[in-house]
């Protein structure tokens, strides 16, 4: 029998994925041209079902890349003008606001130790500032920002373009998208596929502010600019050759999600949060690395081990567990666990009783 697979992306596979990867062979969608009928009629459906699935509103562009890595750079070449302010609390906030000085842009950022979390309502934003940079759920670190306060800080400052990055939050976060200048995930953490496709959400104002950009000079492409990405999703189509197989795959998940409801995957998800939350609270030998219960993510857990993580974790794996270590400077001190739609209830609870045989 497999393991079952903790760690916070690649995680544990949506369950229905093998059937609908069978139905995608059948069909030969793999072979499907990205300039066909048949790209367009995927590419409409999945946009269809996230709209519908993520509360998108219409005006709303949906665009797809490589990765979330790649959307960075996107997001840095076509919608910083004045400067970028970036909201640091692990390691993937704190890469991101390494990008725009690496390609020449203004930026700066506030940073929290490790394990803390960032109050909105307190932050100062810099007067030079039009793109400010909000994680959601810091995989690295798990710290959870409440996606209501993101809806906060528009209100406060209106003129802001807020980037949201969801990608080890959704489908379980609650985030206002017309709150948000372009909010952005992957595919291989709560949407249980494989990694290589990243999904860019996109004010219509954006694709303004790129062409305002390259007509002073700035290089926003030179392929994926946001006006070809607009222009072509327009059709249905994208300006380059796209993963189809996962495009198609993203929509046949996401119908799945509709189906069981959104509520109900949510509802799930906080009871196996606090399942987890109540193994680390009962143990002698792990502590929540996270202090503040407010900022703790419901679907990234990270605990501190005694004694370091490597035979917890050896241990896990014989058991049939595949958990999540700590990321950079944390390796081999931290455990981290997540908590997608693909985790069940009962492959939680069989986790955590593991855990509490531990030692």
């Amino acid at each position: 029998m497999p393991p079952l697979y903790f760690i916070p992306g690649p995680s544990q596979l949506a369950p229905t994925l093998s059937a609908h990867l069978e139905e995608a062979l059948r069909k030969g969608v793999a072979s499907v041209s990205h300039r066909s009928k048949a790209f367009e009629d995927i590419y409409k459906n999945t946009t269809e079902k996230l709209r519908i699935l993520l509360g998108i509103p219409t005006e709303y562009h949906i665009w797809f890349l490589s990765s979330s890595t790649e959307i960075w750079e996107r997001l840095c070449r076509n919608c910083i003008d004045k400067g970028s302010f970036h909201l640091v609390n692990g390691s993937f906030s704190r890469r991101f606001s390494e990008y725009p000085a690496e390609i020449g842009l203004p930026s700066a950022s506030v940073s929290v130790p490790d394990g803390n979390g960032f109050s909105l309502s307190g932050i100062h934003i810099p007067a030079d500032t039009d793109f400010v940079a909000v994680t959601v759920c810091e995989t690295s670190t798990g710290v959870w920002t409440d996606p209501n306060e993101i809806q906060k800080l528009k209100s406060r400052a209106p003129n802001i373009r807020i980037v949201a990055d969801v990608v080890s939050a959704v489908p379980q976060c609650q985030l206002d998208i017309a709150s948000c200048h372009a909010v952005y995930f992957s595919v291989q953490k709560g949407f249980g596929l494989p990694a290589g496709l990243g999904v860019l959400i996109a004010h219509p104002d954006a694709v303004a502010n790129s062409e305002k950009l390259r007509s002073s000079g700035r290089l926003t492409g030179p392929h994926h600019s946001f006006s070809a990405l607009a222009k072509y999703s327009a059709i249905h189509q994208t300006p380059s050759t796209p993963n189809v197989l996962f495009i198609y795959l993203l929509g046949e998940i996401a119908s799945d999600m509709l189906k069981i409801g959104l509520d109900r995957i949510r509802k799930e998800g906080l009871e196996k949060a606090a399942t987890i939350a109540r193994a680390i609270e009962d143990s002698s030998f792990l502590e929540f690395f996270v202090a503040e219960s407010g900022f703790r993510s419901p679907t990234v857990t990270v605990a501190n081990v005694e004694e370091g993580s490597e035979k917890l974790l050896k241990y896990l794996v014989d058991g049939g567990f595949v958990v999540g270590n700590g990321y950079g400077s944390h390796k081999g001190k931290h455990i981290r666990i997540a908590n997608f739609p693909a985790h069940s209830v009962e492959n939680v609870a069989a986790l955590c009783h593991a855990i509490r045989k531990f030692k």
